[in-house]
């Protein structure tokens, strides 16, 4: 019986990820089909939460000045337009379901692409704060990749004061495809929090 657990559990793995020892880029058809099948019926939410928690680093007590970060995780290509595909299923339209055109071009922008994003909050005795907090982030301790862009977006309570923000860093897919290295956030200069991710293991 183990034995069967094993094999199926093997073989699950091997359905859901083909390329185990590198990030896929570009995608392939085939990629974009199990990529955009996993973000709708018949699979569940229970399968999507277990795709993305390998991407998803939770922090606790990651706090400088005025902010806390949260959570760090990485988008890929497969993960991005696995995100983009259950935002169509929550809208229930036809999106890569009589072809994968529509697919082809929402994941052009980000071809090539590996996003490693920050998600903060400021402390709340310091909501008056001025401006939208962000932090550097970086990969590697000696020579650090820095990102080749980085996009800062205000998070707002309902009634409309800035309570975080999400900074998202891009870095090339090729270059972090097979690498298992640190990333380092650093907010004003003093290094925040080091994790260390595993690109290779990830879609």
């Amino acid at each position: 019986m183990r034995v069967r657990a094993v094999l199926a559990i093997t073989a699950f793995v091997a359905a859901t990820s083909p390329d185990l020892d590198a990030i896929i880029t570009p995608l392939t058809r085939a990629d974009m089909e199990r990529a955009t099948a996993l973000a709708r019926w018949p699979r569940s939410d229970a399968d999507r939460s277990r795709f993305h928690a390998p991407y998803v680093i939770r922090l606790t007590g990651v706090a400088a000045d005025v902010i806390t970060v949260t959570t760090i995780e990485v988008i890929t290509e497969f993960r991005r337009l696995e995100l983009i595909a259950e935002d169509h299923a929550r809208a229930n339209d036809n999106f890569a379901r009589g072809g994968l055109r529509d697919a082809e071009e929402a994941i052009r922008p980000f071809q090539g692409v590996v996003a490693i994003v920050a998600r903060l909050d400021i402390n709340a005795a310091n909501r008056y704060v001025a401006g939208v907090p962000a932090v550097d982030i970086a990969v590697g301790d000696r020579n650090p990749m820095a990102p080749t862009n980085t996009r800062v977006t205000g998070v707002y309570a309902s009634e409309g004061g800035l309570i975080g923000s999400t900074v998202e860093a891009a870095f090339d897919a090729a270059s972090l495809r097979h690498r298992r290295a640190p990333v380092v956030l650093s907010f004003k200069g003093v290094r925040l929090t080091r994790v260390v991710i595993d690109f290779a293991q990830l879609d």
